[in-house]
């Protein structure tokens, strides 16, 4: 039986994911707020430097007339854009982005942590679970790096069907879409980095079907998490050892729950 987590711990724990998610959810906010106001400085900064391009043009054909008059007030309509340009604000960049893709997974995996709380409260079952304390204070920080590592493979795709990309010419709505992604891959963290796994497996050339002995762990956790019978845990655990493998090289220790490889 599952040993619940003491009220106080319960509430510290609970307090923490939602002001967590306030503080998340309103940096998100204020974040987008300013980068819109980016995406605008660097729509204009954009405008700008045509016009200088053009200017510079205009420019070189009055040179080879010998157009002094055009040419100084080219020349100072040029240097006031110039001044202009070097005068508005920052635009979007990468390290910014970079930022709201954490913040973006880290909200999904408290949000993930709130529905977690409110499935464990439904089953009525003696309290929330001991064993569940510090997955919950470390889920949020793996929805954040689940987040970044969207960014990053939504980029990669992006580069491959692209001749020339540059991470920050995302407009706005994309930027937004590439956050919804980030919420999501927070919200799935652990089933994220598990199908992760499977491919680096892949990529790197491994095997990507489970071993009898991570089969046999993951059917201890079933156990441990009184998913399954201990009856149907020795049952399973057969069926798993039955191939190629001697029955009697595994033992199960019913006070621990632990299982020990002998033929080691």
């Amino acid at each position: 039986m599952n040993t619940p987590i003491p009220p106080k711990r319960l509430t510290w724990l609970l307090s923490c994911n939602i002001i967590l998610t306030i503080i998340l959810g309103i940096g998100i906010l204020k974040m987008l707020e300013v980068t819109q106001k980016k995406y605008i400085v660097a729509f204009k900064e954009g405008i700008k430097i045509e016009e200088i391009k053009n200017l510079k043009t205009e420019l070189n054909i009055f040179l080879t007339k010998n157009d002094t008059s055009q040419v100084r007030k080219l020349e100072a309509q040029i240097k006031s854009k110039e001044n202009d340009l070097k005068e508005s604000g920052e635009g979007v960049t990468f390290y910014f982005i970079v930022i709201l893709m954490i913040l973006a997974g880290g909200l999904g995996g408290v949000l993930c942590n709130l529905r977690g709380f409110f499935m464990q409260f439904r089953k009525d079952d003696g309290g929330f679970p001991a064993t569940l304390e510090i997955p919950y204070y470390v889920r949020p920080f793996l929805g954040a790096g689940a987040g970044l590592f969207v960014y990053f493979v939504a980029n990669f795709l992006i580069t491959s069907i692209t001749v020339t990309y540059v991470a920050t010419n995302i407009p706005f709505q994309g930027m937004v879409s590439f956050m919804a992604l980030a919420i999501l891959a927070g919200f799935g963290s652990l089933e994220f980095f598990e199908r992760l796994k499977e491919t680096a497996l892949s990529l790197f050339g491994q095997k990507a079907e489970k071993d009898k002995w991570q089969k046999l762990e993951e059917l201890y956790a079933l156990w441990k998490k009184e998913v399954i019978s201990l009856e149907e845990f020795n049952t399973e655990k057969a069926k798993i050892l039955a191939s190629n493998i001697d029955i009697n090289s595994f033992s199960f220790d019913q006070e621990t729950g632990q299982t020990e490889n002998l033929s080691k």
